[in-house]
């Protein structure tokens, strides 16, 4: 592989940490190779060699290219792939901080390799759903700077952890935010942002945590 072609993908990953944003990214490809847009809920006039994509709720993605010249029948090729991946997203209401630690509920998403994501500096990224007078608007958002930790016990209170790790969903897998107070994680991502809403604004949200590196 190219170093060029090595440099895309990094790019493509770093604006994809979540399946609304790897869709929006994939959609910038495609435009600039000639891809248009196209609605299920509309009829479709396509040309022979036309290049189309069809979008569904922000996180699917469908494209396709037709034969250059009209013919009675030809083969084709179907490719799939994921936009989404194993990881942890949040749970529509925060839990209570336990001592001085101020946590959020999170539920595993997909088949995740959990003791992976121990100990480590994660971020969040996904969509907002505001309502206003509008109606429902998304916001794609990403938070800047500010990490979530899901810690491991140290091996000082847990002797036998090299024997055999075991963890509860419920009680060892709360991400943990900061040492204060609890924090208004949804307005300092709207501020973060730059989405000029409040918390009480927001209808709905799929908030995915992901590594940071």
């Amino acid at each position: 592989m190219s170093r060029t072609n090595i440099n895309n993908l990094m790019g493509f990953i770093d604006k994809s940490p979540s399946p609304f944003h790897a869709v929006s990214s994939s959609i910038e490809i495609l435009e600039s190779n000639g891809f248009q847009a196209i609605k299920e809920s509309e009829a479709w006039s396509l040309e022979t060699g036309g290049s189309y994509y069809i979008e569904r709720s922000s996180s699917s993605l469908i494209a396709f290219r037709l034969p250059s010249k009209k013919i009675k029948r030809t083969n084709f090729h179907i490719v799939g792939a994921h936009t989404d991946s194993p990881c942890f997203k949040l749970k529509p209401h925060p839990s209570s901080s336990v001592g001085n630690y101020f946590q959020w509920g999170a539920e595993l998403y997909g088949g995740v390799l959990i003791n992976s994501w121990l100990d480590r500096d994660l971020s969040l990224s996904g969509r907002i759903t505001l309502i206003n007078g509008k109606g429902l608007e998304s916001h794609f958002v990403q938070l800047k700077d500010v990490k979530f930790r899901i810690p491991q016990l140290a091996i000082h209170l847990d002797r036998g952890v090299n024997d055999a790790l075991k963890l509860n969903k419920q009680q060892h897998l709360m991400p943990v935010l900061g040492l204060d107070k609890k924090q208004d994680l949804l307005q300092l991502l709207l501020d973060q942002n730059s989405i000029a809403a409040k918390t009480a604004d927001i209808g709905g949200f799929d908030l995915y945590l992901h590594d940071s590196q």
